[in-house]
């Protein structure tokens, strides 16, 4: 199975959720804290979206290798 990091959907949401991190400091006082912590949030979960399937679907296959998945 591959890596989540390797794959290019990930990368490209990991290179987004930095963009927005820096871009998001030079906002001003009254955005950084409503719409730029909004951006971050949802990147955050974009990148948590791709991430999270792909671990359970490893620890699945181990435990199936174990003999521990019950039907």
């Amino acid at each position: 199975m591959a890596l989540y990091q390797n794959l290019p959907v990930y990368q490209a949401s990991y290179r987004l959720l930095f963009a927005i991190f820096f871009q998001t400091k030079n906002f001003a006082r009254e955005y950084k804290y409503t719409v730029g912590q909004k951006l971050k949030d949802e990147c955050l979960l974009l990148a948590k979206n791709i991430y999270r399937p792909i671990r359970r679907g490893k620890k699945k296959a181990i435990l199936r290798r174990r003999g521990k998945i019950l039907k």
